[in-house]
C-alpha cells in the first residue's frame, strides 16, 4: 500500500509509514504516537477512531499543531457510542484548527459549538480546463478504455463498508435483471483504495458483474475525466 500511494500520489517525495494492525481494534495503530514525535504539524482524518485519540495523546506529549480534517456532515456524529463520543469531544476541544471542504461540514461543526475562526475551508482539486466537445468526450472515455455507448456509473472515494458500495453493486444487478440490454452497456467505474476492496470484489463476483466493473487507481487523468461519466454514486450507511 505504501508503494502504491507513493506512485499514485499527486505530491512529490511522499513518504509513507506502515504500522502493524491491531487485531482486536482496527482503529488502533500500535506505534503511532512514537512516529508522530518527529512532526510539528499533524492532520488527522475524522474524530471517532482510537487512532484519533492516539494522535491527541501525542499532541499533549509533543506539543505539535493538530489539524482535524472533517467531512462528516452530521453534527455530533456517533453520539450514541460512548467511546466515540468521548474521542470526538476530546479531539474537538484540543484541535488547533478544523479543515473542511464544504459549507455543510462547516455548518455541522458550528452546530457543535466550534467557533468559526477555528474552521478553515480548502477547495477540492478541480481541473481548470476541460474539453467538453463530443470529440473530447470520446477521447477521454477511450483513454480509460470505455466506449462512447457505455452507460457509466462512477464511484470515486474510499473503498470502505461505510460508503455503501454493496448497495451500488446490488442496484446495478437489479438494473441488469430488469433491462437485459444493460448487461453489455453498463459499466461501474470504481476508483479508490480501502479495506473493503477484497469483500467488494467477492460480492461483485457472486453477483456475476465482473465484466461490468472497471477499477482505476486514483490519478489526475481520471479526475479530469469525471465529466465523461453518466452518473456518480454517493451513498453511505451511516
Amino acid at each position: 500500500i505504501c508503494g502504491y500511494l507513493a506512485q499514485t500520489s499527486y505530491f512529490n517525495q511522499l513518504t509513507c509509514i506502515a504500522l502493524r494492525d491491531h487485531d482486536e481494534n482496527p482503529t488502533f495503530l500500535p506505534g503511532l504516537e512514537k512516529v508522530l514525535e518527529q512532526f510539528s504539524l499533524v492532520i488527522v482524518k475524522e474524530r471517532l477512531g482510537l487512532y484519533a485519540y492516539q494522535v491527541l495523546k501525542a499532541k499533549w506529549r509533543f506539543q505539535f499543531k493538530l489539524l482535524v480534517w472533517v467531512d462528516n456532515l452530521v453534527a455530533f456524529p456517533a453520539h450514541d457510542v460512548d467511546q466515540m463520543r468521548t474521542i470526538r469531544t476530546e479531539v474537538s476541544n484540543a484541535a488547533d484548527c478544523f479543515l473542511v471542504q464544504s459549507n455543510s461540514a462547516r455548518i455541522a461543526l458550528e452546530l457543535e459549538g466550534v467557533a468559526s475562526n477555528r474552521i478553515q475551508s480548502f477547495t477540492p482539486w478541480i481541473e481548470e480546463r476541460g474539453d467538453r466537445t463530443p470529440a473530447g468526450r470520446a477521447k477521454a472515455r477511450a483513454a480509460l478504455g470505455l466506449s462512447e455507448s457505455d452507460l457509466i456509473i462512477a464511484y470515486l472515494g474510499q473503498i470502505e463498508w461505510e460508503e455503501g458500495l454493496s448497495d451500488l453493486i446490488a442496484a446495478s444487478k437489479l438494473l441488469i435483471n430488469r433491462e437485459a440490454s444493460l448487461r453489455a452497456k453498463l459499466k461501474i467505474v470504481i476508483c479508490g483504495v480501502g479495506s473493503f476492496s477484497s469483500d467488494m470484489r467477492d460480492i461483485i463476483k457472486a453477483m456475476g458483474l465482473e465484466e461490468n466493473v472497471v477499477y482505476y487507481a486514483p490519478m489526475r487523468r481520471l479526475s479530469a475525466s469525471r465529466k465523461r461519466f453518466n452518473a456518480f454514486a454517493a451513498c453511505r450507511t451511516w
